[in-house]
């Protein structure tokens, strides 16, 4: 069972096999562009802190409606002023 859409299995909180590894960084490939150096360390040294990071992620994170197509207008600004 996946939960979240990033290829972890929140179900089994403890361990990480190499599937739910590859999917993690697939997701993270497709929708980042590459791999966040932070998260891989939790998922390579301690995955059972990151699984519990990742569902506490998810819980406090609402599901979209719809996709996002662009950056919110607050964040677009603010990157075109730096």
């Amino acid at each position: 069972m996946t939960i979240g859409g990033r290829g972890l299995n929140l179900g089994q909180m403890t361990g990480v096999t190499d599937a739910e590894k590859s999917a993690f960084r697939v997701f993270y490939d497709r929708v980042q562009g590459g791999a966040h150096p932070g998260l891989e360390f939790y998922l390579n040294n301690d995955p059972d802190a990151f699984k519990a990071y990742r569902a506490f992620a998810d819980a406090g994170t609402p599901p979209r409606s719809r996709p996002r197509t662009s950056a919110p207008a607050a964040v677009a600004s603010c990157r075109s002023t730096h």
